[in-house]
């Protein structure tokens, strides 16, 4: 499917290690009007599915109303979220099931520690609160991990973690370096980048979950077959 992806906010509610620093405290917010142009210009460009990313999409004021106007314009929708909001949100998809393609949740280590060093204490169990409603809701949703010199030694037990939790698929990618990210050393060298996608690539042909890989850090939901 032909998709758009739209950057609702740079708000957001964590203060990850690898963020672009100046989002942390941004307050702008696509404006509706805007937004419902985009809604009602896709159809001319054969666009057919829309993906919402931030900051934290959850957190734009008027989510709702546009998950409202994509679903009564017959689009596909995702997003991508850290989960915290999602136990409000979740029912606003439920309301809309029959567009909903799914969730991409950003999960940066399969152990609570690792995960919470990078994106802050309790960001985990949030993840995790997400993925129980969305299994409890048969509401479908991916991970996604951002690869840095913290987690590299955790994308097997991603995988693993993945097919446990009945993910629809886990996507890789590795880290935009920035100043901040080299001091605060999570950046991979140019060998053990290639060594943790040679790892991605051979448990892609063996794991029982879609396994994909982005060349860098993208907020962009990754292409896993849709599940309507």
């Amino acid at each position: 499917m032909a998709r758009i992806v739209i950057e609702l906010t740079n708000r957001c509610n964590l203060c990850c290690q690898h963020c672009f620093d100046e989002q942390h405290s941004a307050t702008g917010k696509l404006p509706l009007p805007l937004v419902e142009k985009v809604i009602q210009e896709g159809r001319d460009c054969n666009i057919n599915e829309i993906c919402f990313t931030g900051g934290e999409p959850t957190l734009h004021r008027d989510f709702n109303t546009i998950v409202r106007r994509v679903s009564e314009a017959d689009y596909s929708f995702s997003f991508v979220s850290n989960g915290v909001s999602f136990s409000q949100i979740y029912p606003l998809l439920l309301e809309f099931r029959q567009w909903f393609t799914g969730v991409t949740f950003s999960l940066d280590g399969a152990r609570e520690a690792t995960h919470d060093q990078i994106r802050g204490k309790g960001s985990y169990r949030h993840v995790m609160r997400a993925v129980s409603v969305s299994v409890f809701k048969d509401l479908p949703f991916t991970l996604n991990m951002v690869l840095t010199r913290k987690n590299q030694g955790e994308v097997e037990e991603m995988v693993n973690l993945a097919k446990r939790l009945g993910s629809g698929g886990v996507r890789f990618g590795h880290l935009m370096p920035t100043a901040d990210t080299a001091r605060r050393n999570l950046d991979l060298s140019p060998l053990e980048r290639r060594r943790v996608e040679s790892r991605i690539w051979q448990l892609r042909e063996k794991a029982s979950v879609p396994v994909l890989m982005a060349q860098a850090i993208s907020a962009t939901p990754p292409s896993f077959p849709a599940r309507r």
